[in-house]
């Protein structure tokens, strides 16, 4: 369907020979088509390739209705299915209280320009300071069962470029469900590189680290799609 609403169809099917009647070979019938899209808001800081890398991937799914603003000029969060806060320094009191309440989903994406004291205010699984960054790539957690990543995403997760993960004295809850681990070299740490954690009625995910636009581009590059 190309349009919302009720929508009319027809099913006919052929005649037969010596066929008694064909009245009953054709009937109408009703769908009311509804825009089923989830509408997903990225929420940013500041300009950064990996908002058009997350926008392209968005654009290209006929799933999503993506909308893109600075974080100080959000106003609402209800209308939301997904919040995508990319690099989150709390500047409007009102929408951090939202944040805190979990009014919606939010994913947020902890990089260079994340204020640390908010996040730590938010309550989002982990808490402390960040004195630098440093390069970690992607580790699975095979335990990890909520989502089903397929053996092709996991290599191409894998093999891409790190991420660059902040550094610093930080601790994690013990209620987080860890998703992937940060790997540096062929050391795995202990810290998560991507989880996911409840807060109130809402579901909140969390990747430390910025810099997933080039993992498209690697998957671009690797197998000449960004299919994955």
């Amino acid at each position: 369907a190309d349009a919302k609403g009720f929508q009319m169809y027809t099913v006919k099917v052929g005649e037969v020979q010596q066929e008694f009647s064909i009245k009953n070979n054709s009937s109408n019938f009703y769908i009311d088509v509804i825009d089923g899209r989830q509408k997903l808001l990225i929420m940013y800081s500041g300009p950064h390739p990996d908002i058009s890398s997350l926008k392209f991937v968005a654009d290209n799914n006929k799933n999503y209705e993506i909308e893109l603003q600075k974080e100080s000029e959000v106003t609402s969060l209800e209308n939301y299915d997904l919040v995508i806060a990319h690099n989150y320094q709390g500047v409007q009191a009102g929408i951090k209280k939202k944040l805190t309440d979990g009014v919606c989903p939010v994913l947020y994406i902890v990089g260079n320009g994340a204020d640390f004291s908010v996040l730590n205010d938010l309550n989002i699984g982990f808490s402390g300071r960040r004195s630098d960054f440093e390069e970690t790539s992607f580790k699975q957690n095979t335990a990890f069962k909520e989502i089903t990543l397929t053996p092709e995403i996991v290599n191409t997760f894998s093999d891409a470029p790190p991420l660059q993960s902040p550094f610093g004295t930080m601790t994690f809850s013990s209620a987080i469900d860890v998703m992937a681990y940060q790997q540096v070299g062929n050391i795995v740490l202990d810290k998560p590189m991507i989880y996911f954690v409840q807060k109130g009625s809402s579901r909140n995910g969390v990747i430390m680290g910025e810099g997933i636009w080039r993992w498209r581009l690697h998957d671009q590059l690797k197998n000449n799609s960004t299919a994955n």
